[in-house]
């Protein structure tokens, strides 16, 4: 025979379950939206429109924002925002949110500027809510430039500071971590059969890199990759405090070059080892227009390549006559300086050895 209270118990459960279930679709949650969208459009210095509003018990409860549109001239749009609050602090001064969930997002310039803006806000005022975990799912990345995605980010938060990160792309293959740190964040970056969001799009087979991010600049002093047969090595620096500002220097060892060189010229087509060591840097008012002004000087040597288009030993039996188009050049080292200024390539002190 079943006891009293488990049967009662069960009953309760069933019940709660229920009402769960049924609770949020007897609650009239779109008569909220205009006052949200007027709190918001307050809060955040612009127009703000929301499509739809829900709210959900299970499996926590969870307020739903749908089709967000921030702004009018080049608006962000979200297509979701789950509120997942703790229902004990909603009775407290200060307000806890266990999690924000974010999906659906196309990160651009705009957005940034944005974000660095809510940032600087407010610093001093007295914390009303506060805010334990984003989760950000879905994300598209899109600098001109620069379009990367989808990408997710799990953030953890205190009180006062950052946490930690666990960031990358969704299929797994590129992987980003912050933790707190001396003097900022302590970054680590790993990469499996990866390719990079921008040209040249190079595809790495492994990557690695540690570092340091502060406020507004992110210093690696060491990075590592396997790609295209060879290895790179080097350093770099990114300030965005005034503007944007990169440099840093590299090396590579026995990289073969086909590949690379189509992403940068069709007029030239060349194969071989790379062995190349050089600097690089840029300047610009946003992020996006740091490749149209790269600046760079590369010394470098190819070892045991084909130069196509060209036939080096016809042209000197011919003396420089017609007929050195075509063909092909085998050689045995290439070496030379190249030199790069924003869309520009220049080839010095030009070496070949058949």
């Amino acid at each position: 025979m079943t006891p009293r209270w488990l049967k009662y118990s069960s009953y309760v459960l069933a019940s709660l379950l229920l009402l769960a279930l049924v609770l949020p679709w007897l609650i009239p949650l779109k008569s909220y939206i205009p006052q949200i969208e007027k709190l918001a459009a307050a809060k955040l210095g612009l127009p703000v429109k929301i499509a739809d509003l829900d709210f959900s018990l299970l499996p926590s409860p969870a307020l739903k924002l749908h089709g967000l549109v921030l702004g009018q001239k080049e608006p962000i749009k979200i297509e979701q925002i789950a509120v997942r609050p703790a229902i004990t602090s909603l009775l407290r001064e200060v307000k806890v949110l266990r999690s924000v969930e974010v999906s659906g997002v196309t990160v651009n310039q705009k957005m940034i500027g944005f974000l660095g803006a809510m940032t600087k806000s407010g610093g001093d005022e007295p914390q009303a809510v506060r805010l334990e975990r984003i989760q950000l799912n879905a994300i598209q990345l899109d600098l001109d430039a620069v379009k990367w995605g989808p990408l997710r980010a799990d953030v953890s938060l205190d009180e006062k500071t950052l946490q930690s990160v666990d960031a990358g792309s969704e299929d797994g293959k590129f992987k980003l971590e912050l933790k707190p740190g001396k003097d900022g964040q302590d970054l680590e970056i790993n990469a499996k059969q990866w390719q990079l969001p921008i040209k040249p799009s190079l595809a790495f087979t492994q990557l690695q890199a540690q570092g340091k991010l502060q406020q507004s600049t992110l210093n690696l002093p060491s990075f590592n990759g396997k790609l295209y047969g060879g290895t790179l090595q080097g350093k770099t620096n990114l300030d965005w405090s005034r503007g944007w500002k990169l440099k840093g220097d590299f090396k590579t060892t026995a990289v073969e070059t086909k590949d690379i060189v189509a992403q940068l010229t069709h007029s030239v087509s060349v194969s071989g080892k790379l062995y190349a060591q050089g600097n690089f840097s840029a300047q610009a008012k946003e992020a996006a227009q740091l490749g149209d002004h790269l600046q760079s000087n590369i010394k470098f040597e190819l070892k045991q390549g084909i130069l196509y288009g060209f036939d080096l030993a016809q042209a000197v039996k011919s003396l420089g006559t017609s007929g050195t188009r075509g063909g092909q050049t085998h050689f045995d080292t290439f070496s030379g300086t190249l030199i790069v200024s924003g869309k520009q390539y220049q080839l010095r002190q030009l070496n070949i050895v058949s």
